[in-house]
């Protein structure tokens, strides 16, 4: 059955994970870390790969101010 806009729920569905399957954070699994300053930053796990982002703004940190990380 088709929804108000002509568009079946399942084609819908699919158009809203297409779009959302680009976003960048899209799958990012996050855990608290600290670095070796003891700043407070982000550790992103997806099927990609381990992103580093910084607390408050969740741009990536360049991977040579990463030293060591531990699980807070």
């Amino acid at each position: 059955m088709c929804d108000f806009a002509a568009v079946c729920r399942d084609d819908a569905m699919m158009e809203y994970l297409k779009i959302a399957q680009d976003l960048e954070m899209y799958g990012v699994n996050y855990f608290d870390i600290k670095n070796k300053k003891g700043s407070e930053l982000w550790l992103g796990v997806d099927a990609l790969g381990l992103n580093i982002y910084e607390k408050e703004d969740k741009y990536v940190v360049q991977w040579f101010n990463v030293f060591f990380c531990y699980h807070l």
